[in-house]
This record gives C-alpha cells, sequence and structure tokens, in this order.
C-alpha cells in the first residue's frame, strides 16, 4: 500500500519527504488539506487516521496533516473515507472557520508544526 501524506506543515514535509508520498501545500490552510485529501479519497484513496485527530480543534491551529493509504490497483471508493472527511470538512467551515497561516506568533507557530508533526510520527514512526 503506497502511504500519502497531505499536509500545510514544513516540517511533516521535511520529515517525511524521502519515506513517502507528501503533499506540501505551502500556502495551503487546515480547510485545505482537507479538500485535498477529499479530492484523493474521490480517486480511492483511503483515510488511515482520523481527519480531526489531535488535541487541537481545527481553530487553535493552522496546521494539519492527514495520511491516506492507496493501493495501487484500488479503483474502489471507500465509503467511510468518503463520509468521514466530508463531516470533518463540514464540521470545519461551519464551527471553526478556516485559519490562516499568517499572523500567528513565530514561537507558537512552531508549537503548533511539532504537535502536528508528533501525530503523524505516533502513526508512521519517526
Amino acid at each position: 500500500m503506497k502511504r500519502i501524506v497531505i499536509t500545510n506543515n514544513n516540517r511533516v514535509f521535511d520529515r517525511y519527504m524521502d519515506r513517502m508520498d507528501v503533499m506540501l501545500l505551502e500556502e495551503g490552510s487546515y480547510l485545505d488539506v482537507l479538500n485535498q485529501a477529499a479530492e484523493l479519497i474521490q480517486k480511492g484513496a483511503r483515510l488511515l487516521m482520523h481527519p480531526l485527530d489531535g488535541s487541537k480543534k481545527p481553530n487553535q491551529t493552522p496546521y494539519k496533516s492527514i495520511l491516506l493509504g492507496m493501493d495501487e490497483d484500488e479503483s474502489q471508493i471507500d465509503e467511510k473515507s468518503v463520509k468521514l472527511i466530508e463531516t470533518s470538512i463540514r464540521v470545519v467551515e461551519t464551527g471553526f472557520g478556516d485559519k490562516a497561516k499568517n499572523g500567528w506568533k513565530p514561537k507558537l507557530q512552531r508549537i503548533l508544526e511539532n504537535a502536528d508533526l508528533s501525530i503523524v510520527e505516533k502513526i508512521v514512526g519517526k
């Protein structure tokens, strides 16, 4: 199974770019990451983690990484992943809004980047 990380976090990109496919949405928002995951899910990828995983609510961090899996011969759409990503997108759109990455203090940005990275590390390994 091919693993794919979609992220707007440069630290996640730097850590995993040599180990798996990493799609960096450098200027992307939390919601942009969810929407990109939804596009890949419609092409046969499936979620390997909950899209809203983590201790921070979507309005408390601009950083998001999602791990997907895709079999090379997979053409079947995983309905569970579709429902989960669609629900997650609605939750962010209606309940939290979409925070841009700019405007956060650099020290806080680093803390939030590390928190997002640690979630991926727990699933994938360091």
